[in-house]
């Protein structure tokens, strides 16, 4: 994804359709990883207890990019698709 010149959730629905990490390994990918890399590992990119619920709700058609259902930010729901 480093130099990607599309959006992410481009870049994540490709990911999906055109490689074989699966969903696990395209959501690290843009999860977890930046988070370790950008010192933040220990609150940002994995929901468990004690990290920040910070998350997007989405859908993957078959072309295209993802469709954004809903982002939810530290709990609290910031957008919702209408």
């Amino acid at each position: 994804l480093a130099g990607a010149g599309h959006l992410l959730d481009l870049c994540v629905a490709n990911a999906l359709r055109w490689t074989d990490l699966g969903m696990d390994g395209v959501l690290a990918t843009v999860t977890s990883t930046p988070a370790q890399l950008l010192g933040m590992g220990d609150r940002k990119g994995r929901l468990a207890p004690g990290y920040d619920a910070d998350l997007t709700l989405f859908r993957v058609p078959e072309d295209g990019p993802l469709e954004i259902a809903a982002t939810v930010r530290a709990g609290e729901v910031v957008y919702r698709a209408e």
